[in-house]
């Protein structure tokens, strides 16, 4: 009876051993149909149509291994509030090749310490700004935000701008500014100076460029600017029209912006990385041209202006 025993327990042992591996298949199976399901669009993101050309076997090899794993789905949470003080890389979703090697290497950045936070800053900065309206029905724009991000999608500087005339138009809706949000805002004479002494000297990153650069009474090397809304090769992909930032967005790095009210922070984020898929040719090209220096704005005489270069200060 001894044996028979014995002979029995080892089967039944089997019996369970090959149950158990068939649920932790099965349990695997689960998970990894989970994690699929889970997978953001952003996760997906990358540049599906090249500036020239048909994508290559190269381009389609890497669109076959852009299959996001666990750890991308996890790093990706769902925020209902902009998070404009993320250490996280802003590029997550984008695809590196499209990137140089100093943002591709950069695995993360310290969290937003100010606006002149030296370690932050790259050769090329983005700007962006949201503006509301004065004077009769609003029709004039004044400063509201400025927001500035570095060549790694972090955010650098973020400041609301106190109002200088009467507000008759908040412009919600599109700028996202309430009234709210000019509790604490700073001067528009420090603001302007703040941003000027970042972007100085520096590649700067818009769409645009002109109505920005008209609200803070700022000049800037033409040199320097790297404008896709006037950018040629990205016009020539609407047919010489020239194309909004969502469209850009949405053509060059298959992701969605500006759905409802906009966000400085995010629009500066958007044109920094559509710049990124063609820096280097874009860099190359502005090589081969003369430097010139040329207004980027006209503001009003009346106001203050600081042009950047040399750090010299114009008052008109």
């Amino acid at each position: 009876m001894g044996e028979k025993k014995t002979k029995k327990r080892p089967n039944s042992n089997r019996n369970e051993s090959s149950s158990l591996k068939k649920r932790v298949k099965l349990d695997e199976e689960d998970t990894e149909a989970e994690k699929q399901s889970k997978v953001s669009s952003e996760d997906l993101s990358l540049v599906n149509k090249i500036i020239q050309g048909a994508p290559s076997s190269n381009w389609k090899a890497l669109q076959a291994k852009i299959a996001p794993s666990g750890s991308n789905a996890k790093r990706k949470p769902k925020r209902k509030t902009e998070n404009k003080q993320s250490s996280k890389l802003w590029f997550d979703g984008v695809d590196e090749e499209l990137l140089d090697d100093d943002v591709k290497d950069t695995k993360e950045k310290s969290k937003k310490k100010g606006p002149t936070d030296k370690k932050e800053l790259t050769k090329a900065i983005a700007m962006d700004c949201e503006m509301v309206g004065i004077g009769e029905k609003g029709r004039e724009s004044m400063l509201a935000r400025v927001s500035l991000v570095n060549q790694h999608g972090v955010c650098v500087y973020d400041e609301f701008v106190k109002p200088r005339e009467k507000v008759t138009d908040y412009r919600t809706f599109v700028s996202g500014i309430r009234k709210s949000d000019f509790a604490a805002a700073k001067s528009f004479d420090v603001v302007q100076k703040e941003v000027y002494n970042i972007i100085k000297d520096r590649i700067l990153v818009g769409h645009a460029l002109d109505n920005d650069m008209k609200v803070l009474y700022l000049d800037h090397p033409k040199s320097k600017v790297r404008d896709s809304a006037r950018y040629r090769p990205f016009k020539a992909l609407f047919n010489g029209k020239t194309p909004s930032l969502k469209k850009l967005a949405d053509k060059l790095l298959n992701m969605t912006i500006q759905t409802g009210e906009h966000s400085s922070v995010q629009d500066a984020q958007a044109v920094m990385a559509v710049y990124m898929t063609r820096r280097k040719k874009w860099e190359t090209e502005m090589k081969l041209r003369k430097p010139v220096v040329a207004p980027l704005s006209k503001g009003k005489s009346s106001k203050k202006r600081l042009k950047t270069k040399r750090g010299k200060k114009n008052k008109e």
